[in-house]
């Protein structure tokens, strides 16, 4: 083997190793970006506008979670093995510890003791469930992660989508809150006045 010949066999092979990581790259942010649209949105998870259904389940510590929450409600799905969520979740506890009126739960995996080190490694200040066979996440439609819902404080989806890093969190919170109907305030309740 001459090796000139040697030395293109490897030059291809190096070239159809970064080319199929770059088509992988390229499919990921397409997906990222059809997901972003409103159609996207609209695929995945339970409808908007819909109740949201009760998990009734335990967090890690065993403190019961039942919806609605009081308040406002980021559900964030994140598995331990997933490494969108992985790089998320850096952001997602900075995210939670900025906004201490949404309530932030996490649904992980099936397997308890993975979700336990995933809570670990990252210092959740929130609560992280387990889901055995993937019941919450059927439960909600929810097909790939990290996937969020924002739910007002009734339980109403009002947004979700794909959520891969801060920016996207943010998004998501926007297009809740701009969604949520005001709450009314009663008429005996004190009014504030602009000076």
């Amino acid at each position: 083997m001459s090796p000139v010949f040697l030395a293109s066999y490897v030059t291809l092979w190096i070239l159809v190793v970064f080319l199929s990581f770059l088509v992988l790259v390229l499919y990921r942010q397409l997906g990222e970006m059809y997901l972003g649209t409103k159609e996207g949105r609209t695929r995945d998870g339970i409808r908007l506008g819909s109740r949201a259904p009760d998990i009734g389940a335990a967090g890690l510590e065993g403190e019961p979670v039942r919806l609605p929450l009081p308040g406002p409600t980021l559900l964030a799905f994140v598995t331990p093995e997933c490494g969108p969520c992985r790089a998320l979740m850096p952001d997602l506890v900075r995210f939670a510890s900025e906004r201490r009126a949404l309530s932030v739960v996490a649904i992980g995996g099936p397997e308890d003791a993975r979700n336990r080190e995933f809570a670990t490694e990252f210092r959740t200040p929130f609560s992280l469930l387990t889901q055995m066979n993937y019941w919450i996440s059927a439960k909600y439609r929810v097909r790939s992660t990290p996937f969020a819902f924002y739910l007002d404080d009734s339980g109403i989806v009002r947004a979700k989508g794909i959520v891969n890093r801060l920016a996207q969190l943010e998004q998501l919170l926007d297009r809740g809150e701009k969604l949520t109907p005001p709450r009314s305030v009663p008429h005996d309740a004190p009014q504030e006045v602009a000076p």
